[in-house]
């Protein structure tokens, strides 16, 4: 009785939804949920240069519907050897500190994710592991012109450390 009483209250309020159909929230909350998010920075060992990546805000649903495999509370892709619903960065810039000069890294596939990236010892170059379809690959790019070549075709394995460039079998 209490039970169907419950969903008699409940009926009106769902046919009401069906009615209005979807809503969207008001403007402040959309803009809140879909505000930039504050970019990640890598500074070389001088603190002259530094990479400026710009976070993804979502996960894609192809990239949720792949497949995942859970081991000691990790959760990976098997077939791109990475971590799963972690949704990395979509562009990198490098900005000079001295001058504000800013260079944005160019020579990456189309629809990459950047993983990770950091400076090599000398300065001079960044490196950068990028993830495609079938994996993360190794990327070099100069700091003078911002042109990123990939190094290597093997994959790398990066399940569990973002900055770790050991390699995959492929």
């Amino acid at each position: 009785m209490v039970a169907t009483a419950l969903l008699a209250a409940a009926a009106p309020a769902a046919m009401a939804v069906e009615e209005n159909g979807y809503r969207e929230p008001a403007q402040v909350l959309k803009d809140m949920a879909l505000a930039p998010v504050t970019p990640s920075l890598v500074f070389d060992g001088n603190y002259t240069m530094r990479i400026e990546l710009t976070r993804n805000t979502f996960i894609s649903l192809a990239e949720l519907a792949q497949t995942e495999l859970r081991l000691a509370g990790v959760r990976f892709n098997p077939d791109t050897y990475s971590e799963s619903r972690r949704p990395g960065f979509s562009d990198a810039k490098l900005v000079n500190m001295k001058n504000g000069q800013e260079l944005s890294v160019t020579g990456l596939p189309a629809g990459k994710t950047i993983w990770c990236a950091e400076f090599y010892n000398d300065d001079q170059n960044i490196l950068l592991g990028v993830r495609e379809d079938d994996g993360i690959y190794l990327y070099s790019a100069s700091v003078t012109d911002g042109a990123a070549t990939r190094l290597t075709d093997y994959r790398l394995h990066q399940v569990m450390s973002s900055t770790s460039y050991g390699v995959a079998n492929t």
